[in-house]
């Protein structure tokens, strides 16, 4: 076999080899529920009585090998998303009782046993004749029992639904103001981030949405960022902080005085809230900052000197 031949074969198997990962690509296989686990969803239910039903359907989920035991239990709501604890405004303990729900939620069960690698569904019954008017705000706390091994060991947790409700009584108050809005700037640094708190005084919840905009002293848009993109919500009678990254659409950012506008609404009256702030940038321009504060010193220098010779005559 000569080498030309040899070479020809070489040549038709590396073809070969390439078209095959060409038009026979690897397997991608679907993502499969987690194993191990026990769930339940959703994990958070928002009801308006003015379109949806007293009521919510929760599915229990246990894809360990063992047989699992829930009791499920009602409770005030203390916390929101990721452990976020809720910041009342003054007397909490009398302002936030008119929003509690644990006392006027029910469940279709209250203990659940659920088989490997099955699920179950529970009813979250709502009395909604004993709601005062505005939202109210509770938990459903599953509490797990199970036996993970022939030798009986057990294993406890909590599975945790947040139950939101608003009420259908033409007394629902939508109100809301600004605290405060500040930017994490210095003279020399343009802001990376802005802050501000929602104080909620109504009954109802409220989720901002809305747009943060900075201009330069021409009007030119330097900054638009949407807020609250995680359509986070403040629960009536409290207050939030809410952070905004600010990404710049532009490198060339030059020293002046620059507007932030906050421009938000909330509610299903769609209130709104404008707020605007002003802020000095002078950038890393040593030499400009010098010649500036040089130009204000000869000024004071020659003020004085005016007014000195003013006071002679």
């Amino acid at each position: 076999m000569n080498f030309h031949h040899v070479w020809q074969k070489l040549c038709s198997i590396l073809a070969l080899s390439i078209l095959s990962l060409v038009f026979f690509p690897s397997p991608i296989y679907a993502q499969t529920a987690p194993q191990n686990a026990i769930t339940v969803s959703p994990s958070i239910v928002q009801l308006d009585l003015a379109n949806d039903l007293p009521e919510a359907l929760l599915t229990y989920t246990n894809e360990t090998s063992s047989v699992v035991t829930i009791d499920l239990a009602a409770n005030n709501l203390t916390s929101l998303e990721e452990g976020y604890k809720i910041n009342y405004l003054n007397n909490a303990a009398q302002s936030t009782k008119p929003f509690e729900l644990s006392n006027w939620m029910s469940f279709s069960r209250n203990i659940i046993t659920i088989q490997p690698h099955s699920s179950t569904k529970v009813f979250v019954l709502i009395n909604k004749n004993q709601l005062t008017p505005g939202g109210h705000y509770g938990a459903v706390m599953g509490n797990i029992e199970a036996n993970t091994s022939t030798q009986g060991i057990a294993i406890k947790g909590s599975l945790i639904s947040l139950i939101f409700v608003r009420t259908n009584t033409g007394k629902e108050i939508e109100k809301a103001n600004l605290a405060f809005l500040n930017l994490n700037n210095t003279w020399s640094d343009f802001p990376t981030t802005a802050r501000f708190q929602l104080v909620n005084t109504g009954n109802v919840d409220v989720t901002p949405y809305g747009l943060l905009q900075v201009n330069d002293m021409f009007h030119h848009q330097i900054v638009k960022n949407i807020i609250n993109q995680d359509s986070l919500l403040t629960l009536p009678q409290s207050s939030r902080d809410y952070q905004i990254n600010l990404n710049p659409n532009t490198t060339k950012l030059w020293p002046g005085v620059y507007t932030a506008q906050l421009s938000l609404h909330y509610g299903k009256t769609n209130q709104k809230i404008i707020q605007s702030i002003t802020f000095l940038y002078l950038a890393n321009y040593p030499l400009y900052a010098g010649t500036c504060i040089l130009a204000i010193i000869i000024l004071v220098i020659l003020i004085r000197i005016i007014y000195s010779r003013f006071l002679r005559k």
